[in-house]
């Protein structure tokens, strides 16, 4: 896959706006197994849309080699209810892994209940890498059209479990 993956829906009206909805009313599961190699992030949300329901991810022989492309449970500026999030011994993210979403330009990435269950690798072609049991906010103060608003992620409670041949430099 070139570019990103999303377990949820995608909303942006034609002006490259968020006022169109894109969400999904139950469960979203997203598994990468085999040899499965994604150049984008990877998100068990959606972007711009909620899931109402619970979010799996399964990394199963996955290998996510973008640096600076990550792993979220959440969504892109969209809510989620618990997310669980296994990456077994044979997947490699080469960057960061986090349970919650990304939050950016006043949007929201919120969960419920976060589960991580790490046997793999974060962390690989040079790159520093992290695991987050939470989301990660991003609010830039260089764009005129965003300028003031303020991006929240928030979750229930963050669980990383590190299992037998689990690898990363931060955790």
């Amino acid at each position: 896959v070139k570019g990103d993956v999303y377990g949820g829906g995608y909303a942006l009206d034609r002006y490259g706006k968020a006022t169109v909805s894109a969400d999904v009313a139950g469960d979203a599961v997203t598994t990468i197994s085999g040899t499965a190699d994604i150049a984008g992030s990877v998100f068990g949300g959606g972007f711009n849309g909620d899931v109402d329901g619970n979010v799996t991810l399964d990394l199963n022989g996955a290998s996510l080699n973008s640096t600076k492309k990550a792993v979220y449970g959440g969504g892109y500026n969209g809510n989620v209810g618990n997310v669980l999030i296994d990456v077994d011994e044979n997947s490699a993210i080469a960057w960061r892994l986090f349970g919650g979403g990304l939050a950016k330009d006043g949007g929201t990435a919120s969960a419920g209940d976060i589960t991580i269950n790490l046997a793999g690798t974060v962390g690989t072609s040079g790159s520093t890498g992290s695991v987050f049991g939470g989301a990660w906010v991003n609010n830039p103060t260089t764009e005129p059209e965003t300028d003031g608003l303020t991006a929240m992620a928030n979750a229930n409670s963050a669980t990383i479990n590190i299992l037998s041949g689990a690898s990363a430099d931060w955790i």
